[in-house]
C-alpha cells in the first residue's frame, strides 16, 4: 500500500507541472521580486505613472511577449510584433521594468517565460491582486494536497485492490468550493468507489479558485492514482 501512495504523489506531482507559466510561480519561485502579483502592479503603476497612451477598449486585445532573464535583467525575444497597440505599449512599460531592478540574478530560475499583456486591464481597470492566469490552488499548494490526500487514503484501509487504477475528476468552482466528483472507470467495487468518495470530501475544502484576467472562474482537475 505504501508503494502505491508513492505511485499516487508522482502522479499529481507530474499533473501540477503541466499548468506552470509565469503567473504560476510566486515568491521564491518567481524570477521578479515579489512575484507576477507585484510584476503586474508595478507594470500598471508604470504606465499610469509615466501617462502613456492608453489603448482602446478591446477587451481581446493582447501582446504575448517571450521573455528571457538574464543577468537582473528582462529580455523581450519577439522577432516579430503585432500590429496592434498592445505590443509598443507593453514594450515601453517593460523598458522601466528593467529600471526597478527586480529581476532576480539567481541562474535556474524560470530563465524563459512568456507573459500576456491585456492593454484593457491596467490603468482605470486595474484589480489589486491581478493575474492573467493563476490556478486554482490548495491550501498548502500541491504538496499540502498530496499529503492530505495521501493520509486520508492510508487510514481507509483498502484491501486486495490487486493495483486498481482509477482517476478522481472534480471541479473547483469560483468560490473555491469541490463539487462535480466522478470516479473512472464506472466498473469499479463499489466499496472502492465510496472509499474514494469519502477521502476526496474528507479534503480541506478552503481552495483557492482559478483567477482569469483579476476574475474568479471554475476549474477542473483530474489526480490518477493506483491503489
Amino acid at each position: 500500500m505504501i508503494k502505491k501512495i508513492a505511485q499516487l504523489i508522482c502522479l499529481i506531482a507530474i499533473f501540477a507541472v503541466e499548468a506552470q507559466t509565469f503567473d504560476s510561480f510566486e515568491g521564491d519561485r518567481s524570477a521578479y521580486e515579489g512575484g507576477p502579483v507585484q510584476f503586474y502592479k508595478d507594470l500598471n503603476a508604470i504606465l499610469m505613472g509615466n501617462h502613456f497612451e492608453r489603448c482602446g477598449n478591446d477587451t481581446a486585445e493582447k501582446f504575448l511577449a517571450y521573455i528571457e532573464i538574464k543577468k537582473g535583467r528582462g529580455t523581450i525575444l519577439n522577432k516579430t510584433l503585432p500590429d496592434n497597440c498592445a505590443a509598443p505599449l507593453f514594450i515601453k512599460a517593460f523598458d522601466e521594468i528593467n529600471k526597478l531592478k527586480k529581476w532576480k540574478k539567481v541562474s535556474g530560475i524560470q530563465a524563459n517565460t512568456s507573459i500576456v499583456f491585456y492593454p484593457n486591464d491596467y490603468f482605470e481597470n486595474f484589480k489589486e491582486n491581478y493575474t492573467t492566469e493563476r490556478d486554482s490552488e490548495f491550501p498548502g499548494g500541491m504538496s499540502g494536497l498530496k499529503n492530505q490526500l495521501t493520509s486520508i487514503l492510508k487510514k481507509q484501509n483498502f484491501k486486495n485492490t490487486n493495483e486498481i487504477k482509477a482517476i478522481l475528476s472534480f471541479k473547483i468552482s469560483e468560490k473555491g468550493v469541490l463539487n462535480s466528483l466522478t470516479i473512472e472507470p464506472d466498473n469499479l467495487y463499489e466499496e472502492v468507489k465510496n472509499k474514494l468518495i469519502k477521502s476526496v470530501e474528507q479534503l480541506d475544502k478552503s481552495w483557492l479558485p482559478r483567477l482569469h484576467r483579476g476574475v474568479p472562474i471554475e476549474s477542473s482537475y483530474r489526480v490518477p492514482i493506483t491503489l
